[in-house]
């Protein structure tokens, strides 16, 4: 278990393997333990880095969590762990909202960036159509009344459950 110093918090990072440093930033839960199994794959071609981002499980904060800038903080935590871990410039992959967090490494601090693997980023208002999509993922995923659910084309049914 490694620990690299930022302002504002401690960040928990580990590395496995030899190679070109290939590094995963976690999606909303912002641990990293669910990148285990395909890190010890990767190892065999670089080094990779697994981290809690700040703030959840192992990485702790000094003082609070600075929402307002967050997006900001989290990029330049990975460009200091980069830094701290090589001279060259890393493969930066992130899942969810770790892959916006890449993207925004990759446009903030490019130097320390050779590519980046953004997997499912949420930025559909990035898309000309993007409110749309919005829309339709709130018609999908919106509540259901108490006692319905959702069939399979979206609409609501009334769900009578038997009980016995």
């Amino acid at each position: 278990m490694s620990a690299l110093d930022v302002p504002g918090a401690q960040l928990y990072y580990e590395t496995r393997g030899n190679g070109p440093l290939f590094v995963i930033v976690p999606g909303a839960s912002g641990v990293s333990d669910s990148f285990r199994k395909v890190a010890t794959h990767l190892a065999d071609h670089y080094t990779v880095m697994l981290y809690d981002r700040r703030g959840f499980s192992r990485s702790q904060l000094d003082g609070p969590q600075d929402y307002a800038n967050r997006l900001h903080t989290d990029a330049d935590d990975v460009r200091r762990l980069i830094q701290h871990l090589t001279d060259a410039p890393a493969t930066v992959f992130g899942a969810s909202s770790g892959a916006i967090v890449a993207l925004d490494v990759l446009t903030r601090h490019p130097a320390v960036v050779s590519t980046v693997v953004p997997f499912e980023p949420p930025v559909v208002l990035q898309l000309s159509d993007g409110q749309k999509w919005v829309e339709f993922f709130h018609e999908v995923y919106g509540p259901v009344p108490a006692g319905g659910h959702r069939s399979r084309n979206g609409q609501v049914q009334n769900a009578h459950l038997s009980q016995g």
